[in-house]
């Protein structure tokens, strides 16, 4: 049993689940040092130097902390430079190796309009790959679309140019995110939309005894995971006199004010719940209430939300594109994918209008991803890396 310390600057939402469930089904002594899940950019600029300060502060006190002082590996995600980390931290980090995990990078997460890509963060990327013992990513789509963008990326900087980070990136691992079963039942009462109607933050729903199938939206309120298309599915929905209800939860504030503020007036009584919930029961609920799970992403690095749900019981809709292939395959399963937002609006209205299972199989086929399995291949990375070292 080795000792691991994972260092997290954004604690909070996915990253603080993949931290924790990772530590409960390690093999491994597991240390956290983090930094609260807010500013991303601020973490990426100022986290290392938070970070050795904790450290150095964690060290001093009595008996001292030799999990943070002297571990055999470091797991170190994205957000952070992990050269700057490496060089401020306590002396024993330099010779520990480390793993540097991307959960997304700023290469090539999309941006809107106008705006323009900020090099600076894609830098830090390319200062902390150059930085790392072993880089891994958390799909094999992810490193891919990394690596495509990396030669543009090079050309676009004055001189100097780290042309090694195409080799690291090349040899990099994938390590796909452990998710959490949910096999408890709903809860009842008012975090279960199927047994009342309505939910925390809801508008008012159909009744109890409503046949209406439920169709589940799980993902943060952001640009690249498509609400403006989830507002054009649900009103066509609606317009076409469909028969649903709808659940829309997760995490994000940027499409608050336009997008998910139109939402209630355009499902109308179609709407059985809408805000994030904090609770795991409380979203569990959410989850063994739905019948039908939708993608409307632009992009998805990973796509736990969906997987979450497919484990609960839903059957899902995605894009056949992004990292979703790389998750439940379309040969096997091609009822769960759709080409564009007409076929996906068509798609619904004819799984709406009938009752079913999903596909048999379907869950089976995804529950390599369920802790702790993901948490063993982790933790051989770990050991490959400690013996290469040694």
């Amino acid at each position: 049993m080795s000792s691991i310390l994972f260092i997290e600057p954004f604690f909070g939402g996915s990253h603080r689940a993949f931290a924790e469930g990772y530590a409960r089904h390690s093999r491994h002594r597991i240390s956290m040092l983090t930094l609260p899940g807010r500013n991303w950019k601020w973490r990426m600029r100022g986290g290392a130097a938070a970070l050795a300060e904790s450290a150095r502060s964690r060290i001093a006190r009595p008996g001292g902390d030799p999990a943070i002082a002297a571990p055999d590996a470091l797991f170190v995600t994205s957000l952070v430079n992990l050269a700057e980390l490496r060089g401020l931290g306590p002396a024993s980090w330099r010779n520990a190796p480390a793993i540097l995990y991307f959960h997304e990078n700023q290469l090539t997460y999309p941006i809107r309009g106008d705006n323009r890509r900020d090099l600076h963060f894609a830098m830090t990327h390319a200062v902390s790959i150059l930085a790392a013992d072993r880089v891994a990513f958390n799909s094999r789509y992810h490193k891919q679309e990394f690596l495509n963008a990396l030669p543009g990326f090079l050309q676009a900087l004055p001189d100097t140019k780290p042309r090694d980070i195409l080799a690291r990136v090349e040899n990099g691992l994938v390590l796909h995110p452990g998710i959490d079963a949910w096999d408890v039942p709903a809860p009842g009462g008012r975090s279960d939309p199927k047994s009342e109607g309505q939910g925390k933050g809801t508008a008012a729903g159909e009744s109890a005894e409503s046949p209406d199938r439920t169709l589940l939206w799980n993902h943060r309120w952001e640009y690249d995971k498509g609400p403006d298309r989830l507002l054009t599915v649900v009103r066509a929905l609606r317009s076409q006199g469909a028969r649903f209800r709808l659940i829309v939860t997760g995490a994000g504030h940027d499409e608050r004010a336009d997008v998910f503020s139109e939402l209630p007036d355009a499902a109308g009584p179609h709407l059985a719940h809408i805000g994030y919930v904090a609770g795991r029961e409380e979203y569990a609920g959410l989850l063994h209430a739905s019948d039908i799970v939708v993608s409307t992403a632009r992009h998805e690095f990973f796509g736990i939300s969906c997987l979450e749900a497919v484990c609960a019981g839903a059957f899902p809709l995605l894009p056949q594109a992004l990292s979703y292939p790389e998750l439940i395959e379309p040969t096997r399963f091609p009822e769960c994918y759709y080409r564009d937002t007409d076929d996906l609006i068509e798609r619904l209205k004819h799984h709406l209008s009938r009752a079913g299972a999903p596909p048999d199989g379907l869950r089976d086929s995804i529950l390599h991803h369920v802790w702790p399995e993901p948490a063993r291949l982790m933790d051989d990375a770990v050991d490959a890396l400690i013996a290469r070292r040694e």
